[in-house]
């Protein structure tokens, strides 16, 4: 399904699943500690550096073809 999201949006994935699986993870394993224990800062206070992130790694994934 992913790869069909990325040819209708003009996106070129080599592997959709591998993003999935990489932002997942990097969500999950980050943001534990700062939901339950705001360890080592809040949730709130974490989020934009959470989302600069996610966007670097989609780039790293992603190519924009048009």
């Amino acid at each position: 399904r992913q790869r069909q999201m990325c040819i209708r949006d003009s996106v070129n994935c080599e592997n959709p699943d591998l993003l999935l699986f990489t932002l997942i993870e990097l969500i999950s394993s980050t943001s534990y500690n700062c939901i339950l224990h705001e360890k080592p800062v809040s949730m709130e206070e974490y989020k934009p550096y959470l989302h600069k992130s996610l966007k670097k790694v989609y780039e790293v994934f992603v190519s924009v073809q048009g």
